[in-house]
């Protein structure tokens, strides 16, 4: 791969780069979520196996068609360039990220917040986001070293709370996983 590699605690994936579409560079892309769509171009974002060593990359243009978004880069220009992208993750700093209307929150602002009931007990610390087919989870650290996964739904998360860094789960469901 050529390029410099990249290294930042502030980078977010997007998605992953597939593979090769056509013979222009275009490339085939998976998004994690719908950022992609509501990114304004042209826009800074890094490719790579992981996100402590990747190479800049300049994303121009997003097709939208029936198989996923294509993704056009000014420094690929053809199939054997976009081949070198094949299966890296695309990340974006997330200061470039677009701002979310209130009640909003990307995933992983999340990590690293304070979970507690509406009654007010402390049930921990969110370790991760879970990506599950049907429900989206977070998994809380306790205080005893315990893990305990809390889906992201309305049912049991009542608030998401940003500003403060917390998010409230109902008494009720907590009790029945504890």
């Amino acid at each position: 791969m050529t390029g410099e590699g990249h290294q930042s605690p502030h980078l977010v994936a997007l998605g992953v780069i597939r593979k090769p579409i056509g013979l222009d560079g275009a490339c085939a892309f998976q998004p994690f979520g719908q950022t992609l769509g509501r990114l304004t171009l042209p826009v800074q974002l890094f490719a790579g196996e992981g996100e402590t060593t990747c190479r800049p990359l300049l994303l121009e243009q997003v097709e939208l068609r029936p198989k996923g978004p294509v993704c056009f880069f000014r420094e690929i220009n053809d199939a054997d360039n976009a081949e070198t992208l094949r299966n890296f993750n695309l990340y974006i700093d997330q200061h470039l990220l677009p701002h979310l209307e209130d009640g909003a929150y990307y995933q992983f602002e999340l990590e690293g917040m304070k979970v507690q009931t509406d009654r007010g007990r402390e049930i921990g610390i969110v370790e991760s986001i879970e990506n599950y087919p049907t429900v989206d989870s977070i998994q809380i650290r306790r205080s005893n070293g315990e893990t305990v996964m809390v889906p992201l739904t309305g049912e049991a998360v009542t608030e998401v709370d940003r500003m403060s860094g917390s998010i409230t789960v109902r008494e009720e469901f907590i009790e029945e996983l504890l």
